[in-house]
């Protein structure tokens, strides 16, 4: 089972609460031999110095199937009438007249309209050092990742002559650390393919890029690797669930879960809950609390400074 794991700072650590050697960078972890109906109860998210990840930032999805890639390629300033859809890697770079930038076409008629969510991932393999006093990719530790969408067709033929033929809208940006080396890097693209699908369109394709300049050169892994084929570009998709709730806690000693629509509160403490936007929307010493009338969306509840996260569906 494919997990998509999303949290505000990188890189973070995963628990089930089982298996506490359950450990990946964000955005995608796999777990072997689960089913899509086992629940989990994430009892831990703390980043690389052991600080519990905000509630709010934090968030887990379960994905119920995965599309590879039609076509995936890089196009390369240096090499600007050759193709390089038959690489191994993914490149991408920007500056000193070197700048590379990925392109990755995916089928989305078969999506269903009611997905929760659609994510892409790419798996990043490596990083080589810039020629400004040797520095890696990302500088600073940090890195933006900007992912740009349209439903063009593209070929073996797409190189940096051409690839600007086609108009690309916004869809999302995501960061790139250095401590991400080795695991996958995701972007949320739920909005953008379920409008395209809409709209009819059988393809969405995309095009990363990176706004700095003077930077190493980040390598991912392409659907040609021979080396880790498994890491190949996905798609993955997340089906709407029938249960109309589901929780993350963030702390197993909160002395607060969720079962179904009730929020217990075993020690009658106050328990705050709050909405996505941050606005205190109930306080209760209740042992139960009945949330099954909420609208439908994201909300944290605090009780002692311990925090779960539920979602509401």
């Amino acid at each position: 089972m494919l997990v998509n794991f999303r949290a505000g700072q990188y890189p973070f650590s995963f628990a089930d609460g089982s298996n506490d050697n359950i450990k990946a960078c964000p955005y995608f972890i796999e777990i072997d031999d689960v089913q899509n109906d086992v629940n989990f109860n994430v009892t831990g998210i703390y980043d690389a110095y052991g600080n519990t990840a905000p509630a709010s930032s934090s968030s887990i999805l379960v994905a119920d199937a995965v599309i590879p890639c039609s076509f995936d390629s890089f196009v390369h300033q240096a090499e600007q009438s050759k193709g390089h859809a038959d690489a191994q890697t993914l490149d991408l770079k920007n500056g000193d007249g070197w700048s590379r930038r990925i392109y990755l076409t995916f089928p989305i008629d078969e999506i269903p309209a009611d997905a929760e969510r659609i994510g892409i991932r790419l798996h990043y393999e490596s990083v080589v050092p810039g020629k400004l006093n040797a520095e890696n990719r990302p500088h600073n530790g940090l890195e933006e990742l900007r992912l740009e969408g349209n439903t063009s067709t593209y070929t073996a033929n797409l190189t940096w002559d051409n690839h600007h033929n086609h108009i690309f809208e916004p869809v999302c940006s995501t960061p790139l650390t250095q401590e991400m080396l080795n695991s996958y890097v995701g972007w949320d693209v739920t909005d953008f393919v379920k409008a395209k699908a809409a709209e009819g369109a059988t393809r969405g394709s995309f095009r990363i890029s990176t706004p700095y300049k003077w930077r190493g050169l980040s390598r991912f892994t392409a659907s040609e690797s021979t080396n880790v084929p498994e890491h190949a570009p996905l798609m993955l998709i997340a089906n709407k669930r029938n249960t109309p709730t589901s929780v993350s806690s963030l702390d197993a000693e909160s002395g607060i879960s969720l079962k179904g629509n009730i929020l217990y509160n075993p020690s009658g403490k106050k328990v705050d809950i709050y909405n996505a936007c941050g606005t205190l929307i109930k306080t209760s010493v209740q042992q139960s609390i009945d949330i099954s009338a909420y609208v439908p969306g994201v909300y944290v509840a605090l009780s002692e400074s311990k925090t779960i996260k539920i979602a509401v569906h």
